[in-house]
């Protein structure tokens, strides 16, 4: 999930970019109808970025998660491979897991992890869903996942 809109302000460091009151309800109407949708979480990673941080703790408020926010420096405009070394190291009882990061970093991830070769633009407060059959996360690599949906937020 890319996070949710947030505020354009000059005299904040990059990371300490608040939500909008506008994005908050965005990440709020994504997270129920995560709950409305019956989908579980076990593992919510975050950027260290106070944007993705509230992202993170909305949609697993909204969306009734009992899991763990991990806060990730990776996730915070690193490489593709990078990343992808983290998604590699999460524990196999993981069963679902949910990231909450940047552009174009997440936009590039989908697309190497789906092999989705069009242009995908992931706006603020959106949500992309893939799946894959691999029985061990030491198994993420290019095209081993399948685009399942992407959802914008129901609120503007």
């Amino acid at each position: 999930m890319r996070h949710g809109q947030a505020v354009q302000m000059d005299n904040l460091d990059d990371r300490e970019r608040p939500l909008t009151k506008v994005g908050q309800q965005n990440v709020e109407s994504i997270g129920l109808m995560l709950k409305n949708n019956g989908i579980k979480i076990d593992l919510i990673i975050t950027s260290p970025a106070q944007r993705a941080l509230q992202t993170a703790e909305i949609v697993k408020k909204m969306a009734d998660f009992n899991c763990d926010v991990v806060v990730e420096e990776t996730l915070y405009f690193y490489s593709l491979k990078t990343i992808f070394e983290k998604i590699r190291n999460v524990d196999d009882k993981i069963n679902n897991l949910f990231l909450v990061g940047h552009n174009p970093i997440l936009e590039n991830a989908v697309r190497e992890l789906s092999c989705q070769h069009t242009s995908l633009a992931i706006k603020p407060g959106n949500i992309v869903c893939l799946q894959s059959n691999i029985k061990s996360w030491h198994e993420t690599a290019n095209s081993a996942f399948v685009f399942n949906f992407m959802k914008f937020p129901d609120v503007d």
